[in-house]
């Protein structure tokens, strides 16, 4: 019985421990990635000092196996505003035990993210980097762009809907 119960804590602290998680989808222009919430980190690196004023890349990080996706804003925002942004979504994600990210359009592989972020994000062995389309928690969805959360846009326009 001692070793039984032995068994199955150690299965489940493996399990907590993991960085694992479900790619719900993925095809060459899409990927729809779900993980724990201590597997995702947001920032707004430090600003770019010659910009006037001060602007930042909205970054999301998701670790998944041995891989770290990167999902990048769009473009360049001012540096305040990017705070808010990156805020708002810490405050989605102060409750919830699971995150989804969805990315399109994938980037060349790099060799790290961005220097700011923990290092269980720089260590990995792989790296993806995407455009960042949405992020959904158990009871919330937020979007770059305005639609990408209904259901009918799902494919944030990359991928055919499946009939």
């Amino acid at each position: 019985m001692k070793y039984t119960l032995l068994l199955i804590f150690l299965v489940l602290l493996s399990n907590c421990s993991s960085t694992s998680g479900k790619i719900h989808n993925q095809t060459d222009m899409f990927v729809d990635i779900e993980t724990s919430k201590n597997n995702v980190f947001i920032e707004c690196p430090l600003p770019i000092a010659d910009a006037a004023p001060p602007i930042a890349l909205l970054t999301f990080y998701l670790l998944h196996g041995d891989t770290t996706y990167e999902f990048l804003y769009r473009r360049f925002e001012p540096y305040d505003f990017c705070l808010k942004v990156q805020a708002s979504y810490e405050k989605m994600l102060k409750n919830a035990s699971k995150v989804r990210i969805v990315g399109v359009q994938p980037f060349q592989n790099k060799t790290s993210p961005i220097d700011e972020a923990p290092s269980k994000f720089k260590n990995s062995k792989n790296f993806q980097t995407w455009y960042f389309s949405r992020l959904h928690t158990e009871t919330e969805c937020k979007s770059h762009f305005t639609d990408d959360c209904k259901t009918e846009n799902y494919w944030a326009g990359m991928a055919p809907k499946k009939e």
